[in-house]
């Protein structure tokens, strides 16, 4: 797994694209922080400004964030499935990235791979799910798109042999008043 991160790094610091597996889906994914990778990411997705935050922990979070919410702390701990959680007033992104909505999709992420290769890199991942617009999210490694696959400049090898298939996230907003709404259980 380290041999195969350090592989990866140098990808990602080049405005590179890697496919790799997440807590629920393959995904598509960059260097959150790097805007000419974001551009990368959306031009071969054709979509824009359309992806969620992967981060390793709070303390990368807080840069992205006006405030952590003491009950979305609580979720994140105490929550068994992966939680993407909607905050807005976001801040520390590249402009350009988010168009004119001020608020994305974040996850703390409790897969080890991600967690290494986003310490390792020092900054959070961009991440969309490894299809085209117009096909439905793959379940697995070997229902992705071979041109998005030939699209990326590295593709994960970790986790390629599963087949089973990953619910999508719960979901939730934090609005600006503080007010936590589910959007998916």
């Amino acid at each position: 797994m380290n041999t195969e991160i350090q592989q990866i790094i140098p990808v990602l610091q080049a405005d590179g694209l890697i496919i790799l597996p997440t807590d629920t889906v393959w995904c598509l994914a960059c260097n959150a922080l790097n805007e000419n990778a974001l551009a990368r990411m959306f031009a071969i997705r054709a979509r824009e400004s359309d992806f969620a935050l992967l981060v390793d922990n709070y303390a990368r979070l807080q840069p992205h964030v006006a405030r952590i919410h003491p009950k979305a702390t609580a979720i994140i701990d105490y929550h068994d499935r992966p939680l993407t959680i909607i905050y807005e007033q976001v801040r520390g992104l590249p402009e350009a990235t988010l168009g004119e909505k001020d608020s994305i999709g974040i996850q703390i992420t409790k897969d080890g791979f991600c967690k290494s290769l986003i310490k390792e890199l020092d900054a959070p991942l961009a991440i969309m799910a490894a299809h085209y617009p117009d096909e439905p999210r793959p379940q697995n490694f070997s229902e992705i798109n071979t041109k998005l696959l030939q699209a990326a400049d590295y593709v994960v090898k970790y986790r390629r042999e599963e087949i089973e298939k990953y619910d999508l996230p719960t979901m939730l907003r934090i609005k600006k008043d503080g007010e936590l709404v589910f959007l998916r259980k």
